[in-house]
C-alpha cells in the first residue's frame, strides 16, 4: 500500500510538471494572444539604436497592437505568410498590415541564435515612413 502511494505521488508529480510544458509548446502565434516586450530597437532609416519601451501584442491571425507610454496603435492584419509552430524554434511570421490606412508589413521572426525581433515597416508608400526593428527581451501568452 505504501509502495502505491509513493508510485502514484511519483505519477502525479510528473504530470503537474509537464502539463506546463505542453501547454508552452502548444503556443500558436497564429492563433494565440501573446505580449512581446522590448527595450531596444534600431532605426533602420537612421541605422541608430534607441531605447525604449514598447510592449507587442499579437491577438491570432487579426491584429497586432503596440503600446509605447499611454498610446496604443492598432495593426490590423489583412494577410499573413509563414507557419511558425514552435516559438522556442527559429521561424517568423510575415503580416501585411493596414495602419489606419497605410499599408505596413509586420514581421515576427526568431533566428538560430535565439534572437527574437520584430520588424515594423510603414515606408513602402513614404520614404519617410517609420522602418524599425525591436529587439525582443521576452514574451508572454495571455
Amino acid at each position: 500500500m505504501f509502495r502505491e502511494i509513493i508510485t502514484m505521488k511519483k505519477y502525479l508529480f510528473l504530470i503537474v510538471c509537464l502539463v506546463p510544458l505542453a501547454a508552452s509548446a502548444q503556443l500558436n502565434i497564429h492563433n494565440d494572444t501573446i505580449t512581446w516586450n522590448s527595450n531596444l530597437s534600431v532605426n533602420l532609416h537612421a541605422n541608430e539604436s534607441l531605447t525604449s519601451n514598447v510592449i507587442f501584442k499579437s491577438l491570432g491571425h487579426w491584429k497586432v497592437e503596440m503600446t509605447m507610454g499611454t498610446v496604443t496603435n492598432e495593426f490590423i492584419i489583412t494577410a499573413s505568410e509563414g507557419m511558425w509552430q514552435n516559438l522556442q524554434d527559429a521561424g517568423s511570421v510575415t503580416h501585411q498590415v493596414d495602419f489606419y490606412g497605410t499599408p505596413g508589413l509586420l514581421k515576427i521572426e526568431r533566428i538560430e541564435s535565439g534572437v527574437i525581433s520584430i520588424l515594423l515597416d510603414l515606408s513602402a508608400s513614404s520614404d519617410t515612413g517609420m522602418k524599425q526593428e525591436f529587439i525582443i527581451d521576452s514574451y508572454t501568452a495571455n
